[in-house]
């Protein structure tokens, strides 16, 4: 009477053999994914970064090149001024 027990025993104990090593090898599989997912999402994160640090650096060099422009016109309106003077 306890043997076909046994029997069954060892078949469900060899199919859980072969489902943990399935799951060993499918949890390898995933732990390589989540390691270049790692890798990918650390440069998205620096390339946003430096597209931020990019737009911030944009919008300094324009408000610069207003100021220039606006001291340009501004010592334009002098040098008639300073011409005049001289004569």
């Amino acid at each position: 009477m306890t043997e076909p027990l046994r029997i069954k025993l060892a078949a469900c104990e060899k199919v859980v053999a072969e489902k943990t090593a399935l799951l060993k090898e499918k949890q390898g599989v995933c732990d390589e994914i989540n390691r270049k997912l790692a890798i990918l999402q650390q440069g998205y994160d620096s390339s946003i970064q430096q597209k931020t640090d990019l737009t911030n650096r944009k919008k300094e060099c324009e408000k610069q090149l207003k100021n220039a422009e606006i001291l340009i016109v501004s010592l334009a309106d002098e040098s008639v001024r300073w011409a005049n003077d001289v004569k």
